[in-house]
């Protein structure tokens, strides 16, 4: 992992005289590796026309700069003479960053996927000098053990079966290209001129429940067993869909019990806040320990729904705790916010966050709290590679006790803790500045202004915000995708555009500016021209007419950690349909829905967010509430509104100074107006279709559909 100033590999390997042409990258990973004698090259054309003129086949190897197994097979294997004299001979190596090029990664793990029925990072694929797969695997061992090859063993062979059988090579390569083609997009039937009908994936939001249901954790929330991962998006799906389920009381326990587990175990740093990115066991005790920014920006939001929804303090509380450790850690001073802390520091994972019982008790002369949070003298963990007992503790306490109400002077002994931790060799952090990711950081910053009224909040978000469209933008408005140290890379990706819209949109709740909604709208203009499939419907991760290096394009559907762009852009255009009336975003959503039916049927869970779009469209409950006015009413309608759990409603506000370009952006605003006694009206609207008004926050509460509530 690169040091911040990019000259170190950061897992304890001295700089060599000799660098590879990585050293030529901006980006952390890519440095990281520039002392390998591996002679890494970039994922760039000059890169495929040498592995043609070479006639020798790609080694990719694809990982990012917190992956815990990228440090050790990069030092097990990359940092071995041997195995890169075996590279260098038989191949041409290509390194990339799958953060940097996610469409890249996107494709090739979906290779992993359907060659292995499983990926993950590092992923290690071989091709064709044309980037056709043939091989596809994650972690590779330097030696090969239990019956599989190790790179010793499988370099070699590879090498051979390209040289004496590389017909057979290529025809497998192509097998495996055909079997990635995207099947036939779902059907659009028309009747004789009347409007088209989409043929819409037939599974629910009843059913992604019944789904959830069945893989949900009832003792320690979460879904599945170990290791276990935060999957923010099933969890908003039960906490914004808790309104109108049937089931609903008990979608909305589900995620408030997942929510207080996760906060009460080690995957939540107690002492500095925020959230590591998964826990290895099925407690959330012990956490893989890499902080990424889009756990925290998706995690954040979250955790204000269950606020809301709930009732309990203990998630605002979350939140801002939250929020304290990306402004403290991940805060860039351009505006923007960096990618991520390292698991690592000093060789090891974890090193910078376990305590000894005795270190412990001697800072604090405090027995209680070392018990109170489950602290061992013979440590409180098993390492979950080796299984052995290290002699060091996680902190994690009860989920009933997670706002540490029974700790008194509990601030001061945290600070101390910290102040203590903090005079330990820090974990690296990554320093790249993503789009996506803070496309949903600034969403989640501007939800938090809003639901907690922190006007700070809302104007990081703002700051973060004007970063982009000032910083990030090429001549013809385009994103791009990452900015490092005053250089801006990578074309923008549908990611980009779709969590960025998502902000905006955010933004725009927050302070009622209606620049934020134009911005949004132009840039959903530039998705339909420049991403959409005209043909089969959906979005292409990658700009539809560029020159793209991939033997596909490929079309990022599922949800993972993260919401898929799809379903993203999906939730998007309906919002902006709603705000605008430009039916040409509606239609584009429920083409993109009816392209990708049979693979939404085929896994509703991974497509929660598509079905929920969908569904909560074509049954009526989404609604918009329009606040028409200047006086004191109308702010006390707008608090109002603010305290409430509203998932499926859309506060559009229209004062004096906004009315002019609100009209322009939401054309059915221009007939609204203030009531002459109260100053203030309120219109309840579905459908482009307003209730009789109301002039009184007393009165828009009456009117309000369902709002959720405690458990």
């Amino acid at each position: 992992m690169a040091e911040e100033n990019g000259k170190s590999t950061g897992n304890g390997q001295e700089p060599a005289a000799r660098v590879n042409r990585l050293a030529d990258s901006n980006n952390p990973y890519l440095l990281g590796h520039m002392y390998n004698p591996v002679d890494w090259r970039m994922w760039e054309e000059e890169t495929f026309a040498y592995a043609r003129r070479e006639e020798k086949p790609l080694f990719i190897s694809i990982g990012y700069s917190t992956c815990h197994w990228c440090h050790v097979m990069a030092r097990e294997s990359f940092e071995d003479e041997k195995v890169a004299e075996l590279l260098n001979r038989g191949f041409v190596p290509v390194k990339i960053d799958r953060e940097e090029r996610p469409e890249v990664d996107a494709f090739y793990m979906d290779v992993a996927l359907k060659l292995n029925g499983q990926g993950g990072w590092p992923l290690t694929i071989i091709a064709t000098p044309e980037g056709k797969p043939f091989f596809a695997a994650t972690y590779i061992p330097k030696h090969g053990m239990g019956g599989r090859a190790g790179m010793l063993e499988l370099l070699p062979e590879v090498e051979r079966l390209w040289k004496e059988e590389r017909q057979r090579v290529r025809a497998s390569a192509d097998s495996i290209i055909s079997a990635l083609q995207p099947g036939k997009p779902g059907e659009v039937q028309t009747d004789e001129g009347e409007d088209s009908v989409y043929d819409l994936p037939q599974v629910h939001i009843a059913d992604v429940f019944a789904d959830l249901r069945g893989r949900y954790d009832s003792r320690w929330g979460g879904f599945g067993s170990a290791p276990k991962f935060p999957q923010t998006p099933l969890l908003q799906f039960l906490l914004r869909n808790s309104t109108t389920l049937e089931e609903g009381r008990e979608a909305l326990s589900m995620a408030l019990h997942t929510l207080r587990q996760m906060r009460a175990g080690g995957i939540y740093d107690h002492i500095g806040f925020g959230f590591h990115r998964y826990a290895t066991d099925r407690q959330w005790r012990v956490p893989h320990f890499e902080k990424m920014l889009y756990d925290q920006a998706l995690l954040v939001p979250a955790y204000l729904d269950a606020l809301q929804a709930g009732g309990d303090q203990v998630f605002g509380e979350t939140a801002r705790e939250t929020i304290r450790f990306v402004l403290a850690e991940l805060a860039a001073p351009e505006g923007g916010f960096y990618s991520a802390l390292d698991a690592e520091s000093e060789g090891e994972e974890g090193k910078y966050y376990l305590w000894s019982r005795d270190e412990f008790t001697e800072l604090l002369d405090n027995e209680a709290v070392a018990d109170f949070f489950h602290l061992r003298s013979d440590g409180n963990w098993r390492d979950p590679v080796s299984g052995e007992q290290q002699g060091s503790n996680i902190l994690y306490t009860e989920a009933g006790t997670c706002a540490f109400s029974e700790i008194a002077g509990w601030e001061g002994i945290r600070e101390k803790l910290y102040r203590q931790r903090s005079l330990r060799i820090p974990p690296s952090r990554d320093d790249k500045i993503l789009t996506n990711w803070n496309g949903l950081m600034i969403a989640a910053l501007a939800r938090a202004g809003r639901v907690l009224r922190e006007p700070e909040y809302t104007a990081r978000a703002a700051g973060a915000a004007q970063f982009f469209l000032s910083s990030m933008r090429g001549e013809d408005g385009s994103l791009f995708h990452r900015y490092r140290r005053g250089e801006t890379a990578v074309e923008g990706n549908l990611e980009d555009y779709a969590f960025f819209i998502s902000g905006l949109i955010e933004l725009y709740s927050a302070s009622f500016d209606p620049s934020y909604v134009q911005v949004a709208l132009e840039f959903a203009a530039t998705v339909l021209d420049h991403f959409e499939d005209k043909e089969k419907g959906g979005y292409f991760l990658t700009h539809r007419e560029g020159a793209s290096s991939l033997p596909l394009q490929t079309k990022s559907l599922y949800e993972g950690a993260l919401p898929s762009a799809v379903s993203k852009m999906i939730e998007n255009l309906l919002l902006l349909f709603r705000v605008s009336g430009e039916t040409t975003f509606r239609d584009s959503a429920l083409r993109a829905a009816g392209a990708h039916r049979r693979e939404i049927e085929a896994a509703p869970m991974a497509c929660s967010g598509i079905i929920s779009a969908i569904d909560n469209l074509l049954m009526g409950n989404d609604f918009e509430v329009v606040i028409a006015g200047d006086g004191e009413e109308a702010e006390k309608m707008v608090e109002f509104l603010g305290s409430c759990y509203l998932p499926n409603g859309l506060v559009l506000r229209k004062s004096s100074d906004t009315a002019e370009q609100l009209a322009r952006i939401a054309p059915h605003t221009e007939y609204h107006s203030p009531d002459t006694h109260s100053g203030a009206s309120a219109y309840i609207c579905k459908n482009f279709s307003c209730e009789r008004p109301v002039f009184t926050a007393e009165a828009l509460s009456a009117r309000l559909p369902a709002k959720g509530g405690a458990e």
